[in-house]
């Protein structure tokens, strides 16, 4: 989606999304908050970046879910359906899927801008999944940024 319309005006104006893609996404993989995903589950997503269906790629993300949210909510939503989970969830679950593609497709030096996505967890998430990408950044070589109004942050002290 690239374009918007103003309600009740009928004005057309570019989307926040697209302005913030055009911007970063040369020099970043975007992760932003508003538009976490282009399908409707992990299953789906999951198939449209590898091109395949992966059920271990998903088990393995559904299983690491249960690190920030209960189990039930996991086991009981076993293709990831995302309009079951909450938008901090949602956040963690594009963020472990970001992490599990990273180390599954030996990507190194991947820079990741995320946008309003730690913002939406709760102080213990938050920090899980900072130390999650923390361990990604030692083993490759990942750098992890924040975009802040228009100033893009380093986050270097996980």
């Amino acid at each position: 989606m690239t374009r918007a319309s103003h309600s009740g005006c009928g004005a057309v104006a570019l989307d926040a999304p697209q302005r913030i893609l055009d911007a970063y996404s040369k020099r970043f993989l975007v992760l932003d908050f508003d538009h976490l995903f282009v399908s409707a589950s992990l299953r789906e997503e999951i198939w449209l970046l590898q091109g395949k269906d992966d059920p271990e790629l998903l088990a393995r993300i559904l299983s690491e879910m249960a690190e920030f949210f209960p189990a039930t909510q996991t086991t009981q939503n076993r293709h990831g359906e995302f309009q079951r989970y909450s938008g901090g969830q949602q956040a963690v679950v594009a963020a472990l899927l970001i992490i599990a593609l990273s180390i599954d497709n030996r990507l190194h030096g991947q820079k990741i801008l995320m946008r309003n996505v730690l913002e939406s967890l709760s102080c213990g998430n938050r920090k899980s999944l900072l130390m999650k990408f923390e361990e990604l950044r030692r083993s490759h070589g990942v750098e992890l940024y924040l975009l802040k109004g228009d100033a893009v942050q380093s986050v270097t002290a996980l």
